[in-house]
């Protein structure tokens, strides 16, 4: 899980900082494949922390934080876009406006990934799991 959520948060930080097309398919293809690795793994070490008999609750639980999560995590990412970039309401945003906006949303992102990141490796240790050297 800690390596899916660093490269998740390697990918938006390179969004963050994207500067030509090529880039911004390495910086989608990293963020892609971090919650490719996160997700599965995130998964089963939450259900299978749940004790006997209550995985089905663990999983409905899951499956709810994760929704809540989505749609926090979009409205947020709007509104610090909306924030950098302007609105229809205020003027239109130039090309300028929306680069800077896209950025500092993904920014705040990776922040976010961090900090998930963080908190999966302290889970790890937590429960005695092994630490898992990077290639």
């Amino acid at each position: 899980t800690v390596t899916g959520m660093a490269l998740t948060t390697a990918g938006l930080a390179a969004f963050a900082a994207v500067g030509t097309e090529s880039m911004l398919i390495v910086a989608l293809i990293l963020a892609g494949a971090g919650l490719g690795l996160y997700i599965p793994a995130n998964n089963a070490a939450v259900v299978a922390a749940a004790p006997a008999g209550h995985a089905g609750s663990a999983s409905g639980m899951l499956n709810l934080s994760r929704g809540l999560g989505t749609a926090l995590g979009v409205a947020v990412a709007a509104l610090i876009y909306g924030l950098v970039a302007g609105t229809a309401a205020s003027a239109a945003a130039t090309a300028a406006q929306a680069g800077a906006g896209a950025r500092v949303a993904s920014t705040a992102l990776a922040l976010v990934a961090l900090v998930a990141g963080l908190l999966a490796a302290l889970r790890n240790e937590r429960l005695g799991h092994p630490r898992v050297a990077a290639a």
